[in-house]
């Protein structure tokens, strides 16, 4: 801009380059900055006007002289003088700006040594005889918007003024305005002050210092890694795959993760382990298989989970629900409330091994105790039904479904369900409008058994206002989830035609529907 724009422009131009001054003044959360800027900016302008009207030819006169700015303690005009400039200027068309400072008022932006300088301004004005029009004079004002983002970073705005100092600094160079000593001084401040840049340079060395104060050297990783140390080639393969600090590369992340595996690093051991069991080849099953098996004769209990569950399956190895069962407890030891859980239901259910209920109290009450509500739930239910040698203890068994129920889980909302509606069998008071509206709970999350329940009690009203419409619209949903017995009830309705009208081609679609669903 400064190039394009010589020193002898229009009055217009001038105004409109220092113009983009005041933006930059203003922009700054440092107060005092932005008003010395502002109040530089300003001053620029007034002795750019000035050198303008010493350029200036006189009436008749053909010469033009480049722009002798008077200094600053220059003897003032006469009176003669001032009427001419005057009538030069009305004659031009050109607008007349002058600036003035107020010295009554009490501007929170600017700092006492402003206020040392506009008085000496004022002074310089009465010595000079001076008189200002209100009309004629307009203020200027610079001010802090308190709207704006309060998230940027203070490197920016100090960034801001001190482009600002620089750009004032050009303007007076290309004008011919010189800089008072305070306002150099400024400059050289501003832009001097740790944490400022002014260039592109600059800013690409700031944020080459800010990535190797992150603790990463790429090249001295990747040497590292090349020399054998497991833990640079783990590092690499996450920084590979992240694409923190190079391009993201996922085949050479998973080359220096399985490096670093070979090497026994166990936290790649299990990361590698964890990659290739979401992949669905054999192949890359049997080596996740292999990875997790490693890692968990390392002691890590995640692991030992996962080799139990591979085993008692037979993904990626054989199956041998005996080895399962040893890492399910080891795994359990460890506080893996899932090989917890299914050591528990092993033990309840009496398939895999011979059945035994107090083992498996033992490990739902290590579940319950962890917090886990499955495990509330499977264990309250086995004290209320106190059966296989176990007490019973409904009090404690309801306490620990509602728990379960109060974190959300649709299964301890059916149990409930259940135990309100039979009431006596299990010890516990009948309550049917507690049955109706722990079923409907389940049914609201989902659960396939609750919703086919939930409509039985509306086609039949009971625990609730027959409603043979909200009974269909619960049976549809049960069915759609896969519960063979609402496809049946559908088909059965549609065909007889006595609760809802009959309907042939309705029939034949759940009919359809039934084939198609499993019986439970």
């Amino acid at each position: 801009i400064m190039s394009l724009i010589p020193a002898r422009s229009s009055w217009p131009l001038q105004l409109l380059l220092l113009s983009a001054l005041v933006v930059g003044c203003g922009s700054d959360g440092n107060l005092h900055q932005s008003s010395a800027l502002h109040l530089r900016a300003v001053r620029t302008l007034s002795r750019i006007r000035g050198g303008r009207q010493a350029c200036s030819p006189p009436q008749g006169s053909s010469e033009v002289e480049g722009p002798q700015l008077p200094p600053a303690a220059a003897p003032a005009p006469s009176e003669e003088e001032e009427s001419s400039e005057d009538a030069e200027e009305r004659d031009s068309g050109e607008s007349d700006v002058r600036l003035e400072e107020d010295a009554d008022s009490k501007d929170s932006y600017v700092s006492s040594s402003m206020d040392k300088d506009e008085d000496k301004d004022e002074d310089e004005d009465k010595d000079e005889g001076k008189v200002k029009d209100e009309d004629e004079v307009k203020e200027v004002e610079v001010g802090w918007d308190e709207d704006e983002d309060k998230g940027k970073k203070r490197g920016r705005k100090t960034r801001k003024a001190s482009n600002a100092a620089r750009f004032i600094a050009r303007v007076e160079r290309t004008m011919g305005v010189n800089a008072t000593a305070e306002e150099q001084e400024y400059e050289t401040q501003s832009t001097s002050a740790e944490g400022i840049s002014l260039s592109e340079e600059e800013v690409n060395a700031e944020e080459d210092a800010e990535e190797e104060g992150s603790g990463v050297n790429f090249e001295e990783v990747l040497e590292q890694a090349k020399q054998g140390d497991k833990y640079a080639q783990f590092e690499l393969a996450e920084i590979f795959s992240s694409g923190e600090h190079c391009k993201k590369d996922k085949n050479m992340s998973m080359f220096w993760l399985r490096t670093a595996a070979e090497h026994g690093h166990v936290d790649a051991q299990l990361q590698l382990a964890t990659r290739l069991a979401r992949k669905k080849a054999t192949g890359n099953q049997t080596e996740a298989t292999h990875w997790y098996l490693q890692a968990a004769e390392r002691g890590v209990a995640s692991a030992q989970h996962n080799v139990a569950g591979r085993l008692f399956q037979g993904i990626g190895c054989s199956k041998n629900a005996t080895k399962a069962i040893e890492y399910y407890k080891r795994a359990a030891s460890r506080g893996i409330t899932k090989a917890q859980l299914m050591l528990a239901t092993i033990y309840e259910e009496g398939e895999v091994v011979d059945q035994d209920i107090p083992r498996a109290v033992k490990y739902y009450q290590k579940a319950a105790d962890a917090g886990d509500e499955r495990g509330e739930a499977s264990l309250g239910v086995l004290l209320i039904q106190g059966s296989h040698g176990l007490k019973q203890d409904a009090e404690e068994g309801l306490a620990l479904l509602h728990s379960a129920a109060n974190k959300g889980f649709e299964q301890a909302y059916y149990h409930l369900s259940i135990i309100y509606e039979e009431g006596e069998t299990f010890g516990v008071k009948t309550d049917q409008r507690k049955a109706f509206e722990t079923c409907r709970q389940a049914a609201l999350s989902k659960h396939v058994l609750a919703q086919h329940r939930l409509a039985c009690m509306y086609l039949e009203g009971f625990n609730v206002k027959k409603d043979v419409k909200e009974a269909i619209r619960w049976f549809k949903r049960a069915a759609k989830k896969g519960s063979y017995e609402a496809a049946q009830e559908l088909h059965r309705l549609y065909s007889e035609g006595k609760e809802i009208a009959k309907s042939k081609k309705d029939a034949q679609h759940w009919k359809q529907v039934m084939k198609r669903t499993p019986t439970s």
